[in-house]
């Protein structure tokens, strides 16, 4: 074998021992955790899920819910929360994330929604979070309200 050659037989046993050898870098992907609503002038958390059905006094309602996880450099995602009330229209606000196109993640996004048919009995109420990437693709996705059980929102007593 000829010195070219063992040199070029080395490199590539060594090039190839390198890439074997490589770690693939993984990033915790994006989801959503710790969805509360704000009470009593917004001293006071209710933790969604751990409080299924509970009843919410309103008729506005803010929330806060966390995000976490990595995001690629470049690439925006989507979280979506649909408010969904018996007899009412859906209605679904979005939020960019990063957010505000440069805040990553972790970060806590702040969100209110004024139930349309709240009274002192209260109305069935389901909240939807859901994270969607680049593609459209469903990343994360929680509802709490009618299978949950219901979570009820009331008008404020006065």
């Amino acid at each position: 074998m000829s010195r070219l050659s063992k040199h070029l037989f080395f490199t590539i046993i060594f090039a190839a021992l390198g890439l074997a050898g490589a770690v693939a870098a993984k990033a915790d992907p994006l989801a959503f955790s710790n969805v509360v609503a704000l009470q009593n002038n917004n001293t006071i958390r209710v933790d969604l899920l751990s409080n299924p059905g509970v009843t919410l006094m309103g008729p506005r309602v803010s929330f806060l819910v966390d995000i976490t996880g990595t995001l690629p450099r470049g690439v925006t995602n989507i979280l979506s929360i649909t408010y969904s009330e018996e007899g009412s229209v859906p209605e679904t606000q979005t939020f960019s994330i990063p957010a505000f196109g440069t805040i990553p993640p972790p970060f806590t996004q702040l969100f209110t929604f004024t139930s349309p048919g709240a009274n002192y009995l209260g109305v069935a109420a389901t909240l939807t979070v859901a994270i969607f990437g680049s593609a459209s693709d469903l990343m994360d996705r929680e509802e709490f309200g009618p299978e949950n059980p219901p979570a009820k929102w009331n008008t404020q007593a006065t």
